[in-house]
């Protein structure tokens, strides 16, 4: 999987962060064309400019998230910005100071090469044998959004995530729904929070509910391992009685811990480290007749 490094990402805030503007863009349209891209109105998130608020989201960003908005970006670049792009060929006079065209020249052309060398990086298909559904409650736009980021980048890494945000439509019968996600897929990734908790040691709401659905699987088919809490924040006040004991996930911190993350990922793949194989007796031992 090819990735976009931290350098390559200033690129991309350097050509299209204006003083603090994005490009022509005011406040509000950047905002819907963030929300349409990757579904986060970025000044509306982080308070700031729209310049900084780009660069905090590009930092910050799953690389799903990050290739997504620089590549719509770039589209939105070469539709509005024609005369500049025009001159960064050759293929116009000269409008611009030299400097500051010959800056811009050199990021239009990396940040170009970079998006070709990702679209032609295909990502991983979802296996069919794989499969996850995520349960979470829904705590705060900004919880939602993490979630929705969390599920995308596993997609990525090669999981079929099921996600209320993306499989229901309008007239789709929840409870049915949630039945289905719980007892098809292979693992349930159970996102804790303290709501979460709440809701799930009073079965109140669809928390409560999908909490009902896993202590009946658990009690019929006794796969434990099926059911894996993940936890964004103190683990006392975030794990529900019924998984207490568990080992867990933590993802709580802002970025969480990569290596947090490449646990949940391998556990679901298959793929944690095992225990090397068992030798000859006494075969690592050095004997007088071997030194």
């Amino acid at each position: 999987m090819s990735v976009i490094t931290d350098n390559e990402k200033e690129y991309f805030i350097s050509l299209f962060n204006r003083g603090g503007y994005v490009l022509n863009f005011s406040t509000s349209s950047f905002d819907a064309f963030t929300t349409n891209s990757v579904g986060v109105p970025l000044c509306a998130r982080y308070q700031l400019s729209k310049g900084k608020s780009f660069a905090a989201f590009i930092r910050e960003a799953s690389q799903l998230d990050v290739h997504k908005l620089v590549k719509d970006m770039m589209e939105y670049y070469e539709v509005y910005y024609q005369s500049e792009i025009e001159f960064i060929n050759g293929t116009a006079d000269n409008q611009f100071d030299n400097q500051q065209i010959r800056m811009y020249r050199d990021l239009y052309r990396k940040c170009k090469e970079i998006i070709s060398r990702l679209d032609s990086t295909k990502a991983p298909k979802p296996s069919d044998n794989i499969s996850a559904f995520v349960s979470y409650s829904h705590d705060s736009e900004e919880h939602i959004e993490w979630v929705m980021s969390l599920s995308s980048r596993l997609r990525y890494d090669g999981i079929n995530v099921c996600l209320d945000r993306w499989s229901l439509v309008p007239g789709a019968h929840i409870p049915s729904y949630m039945e289905a996600a719980i007892r098809e897929n292979d693992f349930v990734i159970i996102i804790c929070t303290p709501n979460y908790k709440k809701k799930s040691d009073s079965r109140r709401g669809g928390v409560g509910y999908e909490s009902n659905i896993i202590s009946a699987e658990v009690f019929a088919n006794m796969n434990h391992e099926k059911f894996i809490p993940v936890i964004r924040g103190n683990s006392a006040e975030s794990i529900p009685t019924s998984l207490a004991g568990k080992l867990y996930i933590n993802l709580s911190g802002n970025p969480y811990l990569e290596t947090e993350y490449k646990a949940l990922a391998s556990t679901l793949l298959g793929k944690r480290n095992t225990a090397p194989p068992i030798g000859e007796p006494l075969s690592t031992i050095r004997t007088a007749g071997n030194i």
